[in-house]
């Protein structure tokens, strides 16, 4: 029977600290951009409404306001969901 050492349970605890974070990154748990850069731009401010609705599970539309930035059009749409309100910026086609 082998006992582990503490080198020996540091460098597993390193190796499962590492496997974790790839995971989540994978996941796009961290950076928060991985899955708005995998999705085409929304062509309409109506795309970018259902859009929202969909990442918060449903709602009602509050508003959506369009803006620019660096040739990069958004729209910061605001939904009403579960009673609470959240703003969710969803990219737009570039200018």
């Amino acid at each position: 029977m082998t006992t582990a050492t503490p080198a020996t349970l540091s460098r597993a605890t390193g190796a499962v600290a590492r496997l974790a974070i790839a995971l989540a990154l994978c996941l796009g748990l961290l950076g928060g951009g991985t899955a708005e850069a995998l999705t085409p731009p929304a062509k309409s401010p109506e795309e970018a409404a259902r859009r929202a609705q969909t990442q918060v599970g449903g709602g009602r539309v509050l508003g959506i306001h369009q803006q620019q930035s660096d040739g990069q059009r958004y729209y910061d749409v605001k939904v009403l969901s579960g009673g609470k309100v959240r703003v969710l910026r969803i990219r737009g086609d570039q200018q």
